[in-house]
């Protein structure tokens, strides 16, 4: 197995660091999001069993209610009697009747009001002070009651053990009237609270979940980068495989004097189709990279050029090993012959076609011909600076000389080995 080059090993470690520090805070992130998560739905448990505890309370008192204004009804019947000096107190108790019968339906009617979850707000008011004025009335009444019933007590008309038992009695409901409406703004208040808890457990939910996904999203990012490494690794050990295949059947060739040129024995070794499908792998690796995650996209894309100049060495150093067809290319000022059988030409005749990398100009695809698009390296000899130079020179003459100066990237990488 071959050695990735140092420059795309630094920038893949350095994508993989960034990658783990991202998802320890993602990991951090979602435990807290997790807790409090937990302590807003214990909340909301709590908050609910104090409401549903309120409302059992309220429900209790409600029935005590009932049950004393039976007594209360009952003990005044008990003192009713026929007596002709009792008519004024009987007169009294019948309006004092309807008046609390006033009171009760100004009560069933706050109780329909409430039950509408308070959409009438302002209509509960204005019956409250109605009650409040009708109370007022009717304690006025009672007073006129009371002073009937000593009257006629004083006539001996009414049992004071009677009396005494109705008076007991309205007190007793008075004051059961009065729990029962403390307990309903009880009942109330465990009711608000109840929503605010649930509210405050639906959010912490919603953290939750974004923490989740947020650990999730880190998680691919990290095997993102991860297959970038394994797709670099497994082509460069590809091109290595393709390289000794290459050179054993070029040697076997030699020796048994056949006439096919290296460029023919690129279509029939199977290395050479492979290493271009594990190359086009990989730039679609690179081209995921750049749209899921362009921040990591920058710490490797440097690396971008090194690949592809490699590649496009690893081709010529099989397919024109002697340099024939380059030089030739070099003399015409036309770079068609080499391009048709070492370039785009040979990823025809294979069936495919050559990714390149994404950029933000736009988005992978193909690529124009193997040779072009390349800046020069520095000349290796005295010969290949002047060869640059003079073609550096004629570019300016002759634009088909532009093509030919890029020659000078893979003949130099050539001599000097396909750095591995």
């Amino acid at each position: 197995m071959k050695m990735v080059p140092a420059k795309i090993s630094r920038a893949i470690r350095r994508a993989l660091r960034y990658s783990a520090d991202a998802m320890k805070v993602a990991e951090e992130k979602k435990d807290n999001a997790t807790n409090a998560s937990a302590a807003a739905a214990d909340k909301a448990s709590e908050a609910e069993r104090q409401k549903g505890a309120a409302e059992k309370m309220l429900k209790e008192l409600e029935e005590g209610k009932d049950r004393l204004e039976k007594m209360r009804v009952e003990a005044a019947k008990a003192a009713e009697n026929d007596k002709q000096e009792q008519a004024a107190w009987r007169a009294a108790e019948k309006d004092l009747e309807q008046k609390v019968k006033a009171v009760q339906d100004e009560e069933e009617e706050i109780q329909k009001i409430q039950a509408e979850m308070r959409k009438l707000a302002d209509r509960l008011m204005d019956h409250k002070n109605a009650k409040a004025e009708k109370e007022l009335d009717k304690n006025e009444q009672e007073f006129v009651v009371q002073k009937a019933a000593a009257d006629a007590a004083a006539s001996g008309g009414i049992k004071r053990a009677a009396m005494e038992a109705q008076q007991k009695a309205a007190a007793a409901y008075e004051d059961a009237e009065k729990h029962c409406r403390e307990q309903e703004t009880r009942a109330e208040e465990a009711d608000k609270q109840s929503k605010e808890a649930q509210a405050d457990a639906e959010f912490a939910k919603h953290l939750q979940d974004e923490a989740e996904t947020d650990l999730q999203n880190k998680l691919a990012t990290s095997e993102l980068v991860k297959e970038l490494r394994t797709s670099v690794q497994a082509y460069y050990d590809e091109v290595d495989a393709m390289t000794k295949s290459m050179e054993a059947r070029i040697a076997e060739n030699a020796a048994n004097g056949s006439p096919k040129q290296a460029h023919e024995l690129m279509t029939e070794d199977e290395h050479v189709k492979q290493s271009m499908i594990i190359y086009n792998k990989m730039v679609l690796v690179f081209s995921r990279l750049f749209h899921e995650e362009k921040e990591f996209f920058e710490m490797v894309n440097e690396s971008n050029k090194e690949i592809s100049e490699n590649a496009q060495a690893a081709i010529l150093l099989q397919c024109d090993p002697t340099e024939d067809l380059e030089m030739a290319a070099r003399e015409s000022g036309n770079l068609e012959e080499l391009d048709a059988k070492c370039g785009t030409g040979l990823w025809d005749k294979l069936d495919l076609e050559r990714q390149q990398f994404p950029t933000d100009k736009g988005e992978a695809g193909t690529v124009e011909p193997v040779t072009s698009n390349s800046k020069p390296l520095e000349p290796d000899s005295g010969e290949a600076s002047n060869e640059a130079t003079s073609l550096r020179q004629d570019d300016q003459q002759n634009p088909a000389m532009l093509q030919v100066r890029d020659l000078d990237v893979a003949r130099q990488i050539r001599r000097h080995g396909f750095p591995m």
